[in-house]
């Protein structure tokens, strides 16, 4: 029997349509964009059914269908679901608003029903766009909708779970989508905040890494300048950036022993406008000596 659970279907399209996304990219057959817009997009409202469906099974399904097909509405069974009609996009994109706001923007669900509106020109009809504006869309699908509903999706995943095949899946899909849209200008090291190795660093075209994101927690770094950087005291390389919320430092040099396996640095502000690390500061300590 076949059989694809919904988030298991999801994870299928995602991998599917970035399969279609790097042939179109490479060359520029304007099957393989069709293919990966219509991939892509039924990614992005599965996963969002995925999302919404956390809340109960039946948070996905048109009320009144609910109330025909199902014995017991507040309970249906996966048999009385398959009978159903789910929500469309824009009933998809109020339930977000309403159950997830601080996560999906206002621009996030733009995109979604914009580039909805392509899949359903293409499916429906046909379809007329510069292949140019339909990469960038799709790629801004995914950065707005599928990173955060990846995140959402782990959260019932335990502390030690970090090798899980569902974040395993995961990183290897963001890895896939960083392999079409910038090459090797990325490296990977352990997040310090969920200890799952997710931790993506992108250096878009500098020699410094300048914004980094856990595909697993959300944990992110945006806008980063060389004088951000402080020298790290395990690599010496001037890796380290300063997190007041955590009063701890993260390393950015993902060969450094902290970027692969320590976590956080010990790192606190020090009287002297300097910062103090694993209990010393550069400043006052060669100022002592």
């Amino acid at each position: 029997m076949v059989r694809f659970n919904l988030l298991e279907n999801a994870l299928d399209s995602v991998e599917t349509g970035l399969d279609y996304f790097n042939k179109a990219l490479e060359g520029h057959d304007r099957r393989d964009y069709k293919q990966c817009l219509l991939n892509l997009f039924q990614a992005a409202e599965l996963l969002l059914k995925a999302v919404v469906s956390r809340n109960g099974p039946g948070a996905i399904f048109n009320p009144a269908s609910l109330q025909e097909k199902c014995v017991d509405p507040a309970h249906p069974t996966e048999s009385e679901l398959h009978q159903c009609k789910s929500v469309n996009v824009s009933q998809l994109c109020k339930l977000l608003k309403i159950y997830h706001p601080a996560e999906f923007s206002e621009s996030a669900l733009q995109m979604m029903k914009t580039v909805g509106q392509l899949r359903n020109n293409l499916q429906h009809f046909a379809l007329e766009v510069r292949p140019q504006e339909l990469a960038m869309q799709l790629s801004e699908l995914y950065q707005q909708i599928f990173r955060p509903a990846f995140v959402i999706i782990q959260s019932d995943e335990t502390e030690n779970s970090w090798n899980s095949d569902l974040r395993q899946d995961i990183i290897a899909l963001e890895q896939q989508f960083l392999d079409i849209t910038v090459n090797q200008e990325y490296t990977l090291a352990l997040c310090p905040v969920c200890e799952s190795f997710s931790h993506f660093i992108l250096y878009q075209g500098e020699s410094f890494p300048t914004r980094t994101h856990c595909i697993c927690c959300g944990f992110s770094l945006n806008n980063l300048q060389t004088w951000d950087f402080q020298e790290c005291p395990e690599c010496s390389a001037p890796s380290v950036i300063y997190l007041p919320k955590q009063r701890a430092g993260v390393c950015l040099w993902y060969k450094c022993e902290y970027s692969k396996m320590d976590g956080f640095v010990p790192m606190e502000p020090c009287e002297c406008g300097a910062f103090r690390m694993e209990g010393h500061c550069s400043n006052c300590d060669s100022e002592e000596s």
